[in-house]
């Protein structure tokens, strides 16, 4: 074992996964999937309880990606692109404008800008062992200042289809927090 000054190493306590509630993120990257008529967003934590920059703490510490959330904009997706195309504007005033950004429509715009989420456990099953397990996932996108005024409810979870747990799984069990990354998108 490496020999290490113990009186000097601040002690971990409690949670330090980040769990169900409002944050106000940031977009860190977003890359284009024109022929699925999809944006797909990185994002990290902006503001807030020591959680400031997790996610590329996390990506540089542990090699994990940067979790990231989908938006498409093409046919009946359209009016979903224009919430988030709102809550941008509203969450950014003075920095992001629709009207202006629609003149030339660059994805790369989007860096930067931060939004509020609503985040809620979602449960899902673990490939490997055929658990019931709990992810945080962005549920909704709200305006950031209704996440800094606290007008906002936490998303209750979202359980999984009883329809889809497989024979290994039992329907008493209890969901565990994830440990590790679950599908690199999400390191919580």
């Amino acid at each position: 074992m490496q020999k290490t000054d113990w009186t000097n190493v601040k002690e971990s306590t409690g949670n330090s996964r980040p769990g169900p509630g409002g944050y106000v993120l940031k977009i860190v990257g977003v890359t284009d999937y024109a022929l699925d008529g999809y944006l797909l967003f990185q994002w990290d934590y902006a503001e807030g309880d020591g959680f400031v920059d997790l996610n590329r703490a996390l990506q540089e510490t542990q090699g994990w990606a940067y979790p990231t959330f989908r938006q498409y904009y093409k046919g009946k997706s359209e009016g979903w692109f224009k919430h988030l195309l709102n809550t941008l504007e509203r969450s950014n005033p003075g920095q992001f404008n629709v009207a202006a950004w629609q003149v030339n429509s660059d994805e790369n715009q989007f860096k930067n800008l931060k939004f509020g989420a609503l985040m809620g456990d979602e449960e899902y099953i673990d490939k490997k062992t055929g658990e019931i397990k709990t992810a945080t996932k962005i549920r909704a996108l709200v305006n950031a200042a209704d996440i800094r005024n606290g007008n906002f409810k936490i998303p209750v979870i979202k359980k999984l289809d009883p329809n889809k747990a497989t024979a290994t799984t039992s329907p008493t069990a209890t969901a565990a927090p994830a440990a590790g990354p679950v599908d690199n998108s999400c390191p919580f």
